[in-house]
């Protein structure tokens, strides 16, 4: 899965598009401009599962969700 991120908890993501790997358990953060992508960034490359999707809340936290055994939701919001 995948979220267009919007929201300010993390401003640096704003404008990107977040979306799930399932193969190498993390996210992929892809920069937008013009609605093409101009550059690539892998995030939470420590979640430990695969990443079947990925959402923003209205909180502008990030859920992902996994598919592992025991799947999870993972909330994740900037370290302070």
């Amino acid at each position: 899965g995948m979220a267009f991120y919007q929201a300010n908890l993390f401003p640096a993501l704003k404008g990107s598009l977040l979306v799930g790997s399932l193969r190498e358990q993390h996210v992929d953060r892809l920069v937008l401009k013009d609605g093409r992508v101009v550059g690539e960034e892998r995030l939470f490359t420590d979640i430990g599962g695969r990443v079947r999707d990925v959402r923003v809340g209205p909180d502008g936290a990030i859920y992902v969700v996994t598919d592992d055994d025991n799947g999870k939701v993972i909330r994740i919001t900037p370290k302070r």
